[in-house]
């Protein structure tokens, strides 16, 4: 879409005047399209981290004196930023940077509806837990300790009743497992992503999983929920920066609930998470390979490089 509409910028003559000319054309092309795509995705990035804060400081306030109860105020809270998400994704599917419809994603198994349960999920990117958050209904998420203690996003994460991850002790583990336990008495389901962090190269690798949403689930005696991210191309990973994301082409994300996985209360929770980790493997097709690919950041500039390098051999 992007692209289409900038076609007419540049000049279709260009072309007549030879391989270096169409070198050159090309070449801006590429770099009035990037510069675009950048400039869209920032204009995301703001119109996300100013819509938490009106959420944070104005809106859930007022809209969760509506509801009695712990609970209750949290799934209005968790009901507002669910809308808040689409209209969020939404801009960005109709800018062209991310290709994704909450409406296309499968429906629960219906034998959860209703029932409490712990999702797991892979971790690609960064904008799979607003895709997750945007598709269902409430679902309390393990997030990390600084985000709890962002100005923006510090009070909605509390608001909606969101999870603490702790720093990483064996205290703030163990307090982890009490709370998520605590909210699914209360009949939330709980997100946990398994490998502790963003994946090292998109859905096209899998960190190994951890045990802690293995024993929370074997001690509150409800099944697990897989669910299967994917990206068509490596976006927003810890090694890199937000424009290097957005200057390519449209990226395409979906999500797929698996079959739940029954547990069972005191059950081996080491041995399930070994089980659940197998099932994604097979689902990524990375069964037998190296869970510690660690991936390498993505230098923004290298496609121009390419251009201009092609451009000089032509001219000589």
């Amino acid at each position: 879409m992007v692209a289409n509409a900038l076609c007419w910028i540049l000049p279709d003559r260009w072309a007549d005047r030879g391989k270096p000319a169409l070198a050159i054309r090309n070449l801006m092309y590429s770099l009035l399209v990037s510069t675009t795509r950048i400039l869209l995705a920032g204009i995301a990035l703001f119109l996300f981290w100013t819509g938490a804060a009106v959420l944070s400081w104005l809106l859930l306030p007022v809209f969760r004196l509506r509801r009695n109860g712990r609970w209750e105020r949290a799934r209005v809270c968790q009901s507002v930023v669910r809308r808040a998400l689409r209209m969020f994704h939404a801009f960005m599917h109709a800018t062209d940077l991310l290709d994704f419809d909450y409406r296309q994603v499968g429906a629960l198994p219906a034998e959860l509806a209703g029932r409490p349960f712990v999702m797991v999920a892979n971790h690609p990117s960064l904008i799979d837990v607003t895709a997750i958050a945007s598709a269902w209904d409430a679902t309390c998420v393990v997030a990390k300790r600084p985000l709890f203690r962002s100005l923006l996003v510090g009070r909605l994460l509390r608001y909606c009743d969101h999870i603490d991850g702790g720093d990483g002790s064996a205290i703030s583990g163990a307090s982890v497992i009490e709370e998520a336990q605590l909210r699914l008495q209360g009949g939330l389901p709980v997100l946990v992503f398994p490998e502790g962090t963003r994946s090292p190269a998109g859905s096209t690798s899998l960190r190994p999983f951890k045990r802690g949403a293995f024993e929370v689930a074997c001690r509150a005696g409800v099944p697990i929920l897989p669910v299967l991210v994917r990206l068509d191309r490596p976006i927003l990973l810890k090694s890199q920066r937000w424009y290097q994301s957005a200057e390519r082409q449209r990226v395409r994300l979906t999500l797929e609930p698996l079959a739940p996985v029954a547990t069972q209360v005191d059950g081996d929770s080491a041995a399930l998470a070994t089980e659940v980790e197998a099932i994604f493997r097979e689902k990524l097709d990375l069964i037998g390979k190296d869970a510690r690919l660690v991936a390498l950041p993505i230098d923004s500039r290298s496609r121009n490089v390419r251009l201009e390098r092609s451009l000089v051999r032509r001219r000589n």
